[in-house]
């Protein structure tokens, strides 16, 4: 099923959305998530009014096809961060990279906290050992 993610600031916990006939619509609300063949999406107005009003809103998601969090995966994931007030866009956090897309996004909350973790879509799957 495709859906799409943004981290809830009142629930401290990632708010799960599904398309309806009515559009993005909440039905779910967990601490560990996975998306398959993610997207990552900001949109410019929002992050345009929260740059004016100094204040916070939902306007950044990651979309894509829910997956099993505890299946092992044959990719190397790295820690990746969105901050409207630093950038437009998802990047990784070790080297600022912009991301648009990712074969596979694991998203989980520490402490209250969201950790969103994502496969570099350039590099080829490595193998388990």
């Amino acid at each position: 099923m495709r859906v799409r993610i943004y981290f809830n600031l009142h629930k401290r916990r990632y708010s799960i959305q599904r398309k309806t006939s009515k559009g993005w619509r909440v039905y779910k609300h967990t601490d560990l998530i996975c998306l398959e063949d993610a997207r990552f999406s900001v949109s410019a107005a929002g992050r345009r009014r929260v740059l004016a009003e100094q204040r916070k809103n939902v306007h950044a998601y990651v979309e894509g096809t829910l997956a099993n969090p505890f299946k092992q995966h044959q990719l190397e994931l790295d820690g990746i961060t969105y901050n409207p007030y630093k950038c437009g866009n998802f990047v990784f956090r070790d080297n600022g990279v912009v991301l648009h897309n990712s074969p596979l996004v694991i998203g989980s909350v520490h402490k209250g906290q969201p950790q969103l973790f994502a496969a570099d879509p350039y590099l080829q799957p490595t193998q388990l050992q």
